[in-house]
């Protein structure tokens, strides 16, 4: 117990992965081989550093799509784009748009300006120069490539800014398309007439249950129960209540039309559940 303890307190559980299993190969009708065969699942924890995943989520973060907008366009055409906002019935503001995007501009040409002037400064650092001169194109460089940090962060910035406010700008629509709501819509045309039967139609449901091509009570269970394991797994690994040798058996009790008994396993930081069917069973129980 001490070893596992001490997994949880150095690492973060972060994905469960359950591969199911099932103890047959050819599958019979579902209602049948729930009752008659035993089923087994394997259950397996990974864990990973909390540090891995904040790092991970930050690139995440970093890498937003960009559409390809063209602002200039919209610029030039600002009242077909605000009408067309308008008849759209869009929740955005052109204007804000057409701002961040000047903004992006005047950042854009400063941080290139300076980027100049830096490059400028290299190139001198190659030649031969005093000790004083030296020091001075140090400085010079230092402030800006700090200068530079700064502003290019801005830069990261005003462009993710502005490309969510962009791309809720909604695409042309056709001059022909009528505007408004349902009532609106016209029929361009229509090929053939529907067709007429003199019995009630049935849908892909009800016509599967009655041919019995599916078994909807059956994937119920199948999917409850597993849903019961999955809250299973993460309670016992929020409580920490998970045995440390694989000769100490957990034995869990679960509540369904048929119920099973689950018997939990860890060995090496992995854990193993291992389900099998019982009688039916009234009741929750934790590990016992």
């Amino acid at each position: 117990m001490a070893s596992y303890s001490h997994s949880l307190t150095t690492t973060t559980l972060q994905t469960i992965k359950k591969l199911a299993t099932p103890s047959f190969v050819n599958l019979p009708k579902s209602h049948t081989c729930l009752h008659s065969t035993s089923l087994g699942f394997v259950v397996r924890a990974v864990s990973v550093s909390s540090s891995s995943s904040v790092a991970h989520a930050q690139e995440e973060k970093k890498k937003q799509w960009k559409a390809t907008i063209d602002f200039k366009w919209i610029r030039e055409n600002k009242e077909e784009v605000f009408t067309n906002i308008k008849n759209r019935n869009a929740d955005v503001d052109l204007e804000l748009v057409l701002e961040l995007c000047d903004k992006l501009l005047c950042l854009q040409k400063e941080v290139e300006r300076l980027r100049g002037e830096r490059n400028v400064v290299a190139n001198k650092m190659k030649g031969k120069l005093g000790p004083s001169e030296c020091q001075k194109y140090i400085e010079q460089g230092k402030n800006l490539k700090e200068v530079l940090a700064t502003l290019e962060e801005d830069l990261v910035q005003l462009t993710d800014k502005l490309q969510q406010e962009a791309q809720c700008i909604p695409n042309l629509t056709h001059p022909d398309v009528p505007i408004g709501g349902e009532d609106c819509s016209a029929l361009r045309k229509m090929v053939g007439s529907p067709r007429e039967f003199s019995f009630p139609l049935k849908d892909h449901l009800q016509l599967g249950k009655e041919l019995d091509l599916f078994d909807f009570d059956a994937a119920s269970e199948r999917v409850g129960c597993l849903a019961l394991l999955s809250h299973l797994v993460i309670k016992q690994c929020e409580n920490a209540q998970l045995p440390a040798k694989k000769d100490k058996v957990h034995t869990v009790k679960l509540y369904a039309s048929r119920a099973s008994i689950v018997h939990l396993f860890v060995l090496n930081g992995i854990m193993e559940l291992k389900l099998s069917s019982c009688d039916f069973l009234a009741g929750f129980g934790n590990c016992l």
